[in-house]
């Protein structure tokens, strides 16, 4: 099962644009430039989506 940025973004109330902002700093050596953010859930990069957003949350 897939999950997107913006869907993981609105179940957590954050703003999507700021939350792939957030992600765009994080230079992840797995997301190439314009690729969307669309990962496996529970996959590493899933998780380090999750970490990023749970600094957002908080």
């Amino acid at each position: 099962m897939m999950t997107r940025a913006v869907d993981m973004a609105k179940q957590a109330e954050i703003d999507p644009k700021r939350f792939r902002a957030a992600l765009r700093k994080e230079n992840f050596a797995w997301h190439k430039h314009n690729d969307r953010w669309t990962v496996v859930i529970g996959s590493f990069e899933h998780a380090a989506m999750e970490r990023v957003l749970g600094k957002l949350a908080s």
